[in-house]
C-alpha cells in the first residue's frame, strides 16, 4: 500500500513538472529567427522511444490510509480520578439541597423577627388552632402534675402496699399536704397567665395516685393543738385556710421574725373579718383527760 502511494506521488510531481516548463515556453523573437536562417536549419533531435516510460495521469493522487490507532484503554489511575470527580459531584448536589434549606429557614425566622419588631409593646394573640390547644393542654397537665408531686404539697406513702394501679400503670400513692383549693390558688399565683387553669380542670389534671388524706393513711395520731386552732378557725373565720388567715395577721408568712413574733410592725396588729359580736359561736375541742387503770389481777390469785 505504502509503495503504491509513493509511485502516484512521483507520477503527479512528474505531471506538474511537465505542465510547469509548457507553461513557461516563450515563442522565438525576429532577431532569433534571423540568426537561425542564417545559421541554417537545426539538427533533427532523436527521440528514444521508451516503452517502460508510463505517462502520468493528470487526476490527484488519492490520500493514504493511515491505520487508525486504537483508543487506549483507562488504566487504574484514571478510573480513580473519574470515581473522586462522580462522588464530589454527588457531595456538591447535596450541599447546595443543604444550602437551600437553610436559605429557607433563615428566611422564615427573618419573618418572625419582623413581626416582633411590629408587634413590639402588643399582646400577642395565641393562634386558636386544634394543634396549639392539644400542645396547651398537655404542657398544662405536666405542669399540674409537677405542682403537685412537690414535697411541699404532698408527701409519698413508704408502705409496701400503698400502690395504684390504673391501666397497667403502677405508681406508689401520695397523699396531699393541703386541701385542693388552696393548692389551686397557689398554683395560679405561681403559673405563667397562659398556663392558668380553671379550679375543674385543676381536678381534672390531677393524677390518679395523688389522693387526699385518710384515717388508715396516718400513722400516728393528729397533733393536739394544730387540730383545736383548725376546729376554732373553722367557727370563727370565713375562710378554712389556716395560710390565708395568717397572712391577714402578719406582715409576711414566709418571714421567720414575723412567724415568731418578733416583728415589730405585726406584733400587736391582729386584725382579721370576724363574726359578729353578737351572736353566739359554738366550736369542738379536744381535751386531755388523766384516767388510771387498776392493775390486772393476776391468774394465781
Amino acid at each position: 500500500m505504502r509503495k503504491k502511494w509513493k509511485q502516484y506521488q512521483r507520477q503527479y510531481r512528474e505531471k506538474k513538472r511537465v505542465l510547469a516548463e509548457v507553461l513557461n515556453l516563450t515563442p522565438p523573437s525576429l532577431n532569433s529567427i534571423e540568426d537561425d536562417q542564417l545559421i541554417g536549419p537545426p539538427e533533427p533531435i532523436v527521440v528514444v522511444a521508451d516503452h517502460d516510460y508510463v505517462q502520468p495521469s493528470l487526476e490527484r493522487p488519492q490520500a493514504s490510509s493511515t491505520p487508525v490507532r486504537a483508543v487506549q484503554k483507562s488504566t487504574s489511575k484514571h478510573r480513580a480520578v473519574l470515581k473522586e470527580r462522580e462522588k464530589l459531584r454527588f457531595e456538591l448536589i447535596k450541599i447546595k439541597k443543604e444550602l437551600k434549606s437553610e436559605r429557607m429557614k433563615a428566611k422564615k425566622l427573618q419573618r418572625k423577627v419582623d413581626k416582633l419588631k411590629v408587634n413590639k409593646g402588643k399582646e400577642v394573640s395565641v393562634r386558636n388552632t386544634k394543634r396549639d390547644k392539644k400542645k396547651i393542654a398537655e404542657e398544662k397537665k405536666e405542669r399540674v402534675v409537677g405542682f403537685l408531686c412537690r414535697d411541699e404539697n404532698s408527701r409519698m406513702l413508704s408502705g409496701k402496699k400503698d400502690t395504684v394501679t390504673k391501666n397497667k400503670m403502677k405508681h406508689q400513692r401520695r397523699v396531699l399536704l393541703h386541701s385542693l383549693k388552696d393548692l389551686h390558688s397557689n398554683y395560679n399565683t405561681t403559673a405563667l397567665k397562659h398556663h392558668a387553669v380553671s379550679y375543674r380542670q385543676f381536678l381534672r389534671y390531677c393524677p390518679f395516685y395523688v389522693t387526699q388524706a385518710k384515717e388508715s393513711d396516718r400513722n400516728t395520731c393528729s397533733c393536739f393543738d394544730h387540730d383545736n386552732f383548725k376546729m376554732i378557725v373553722d367557727r370563727l373565720c370565713q375562710t378554712n385556710s389556716i395560710s390565708e388567715l395568717l397572712d391577714t395577721i402578719v406582715c409576711d408568712s414566709t418571714n421567720q421574725k414575723c412567724m415568731y413574733r418578733l416583728c415589730k410592725c405585726c406584733y400587736n396588729e391582729v386584725e382579721f373579718e370576724g363574726p359578729l359580736h353578737d351572736s353566739i359561736i359554738t366550736w369542738e375541742q379536744w381535751e386531755r383527760i388523766v384516767v388510771t387503770l387498776e392493775e390486772k389481777k393476776s391468774a394465781k390469785d
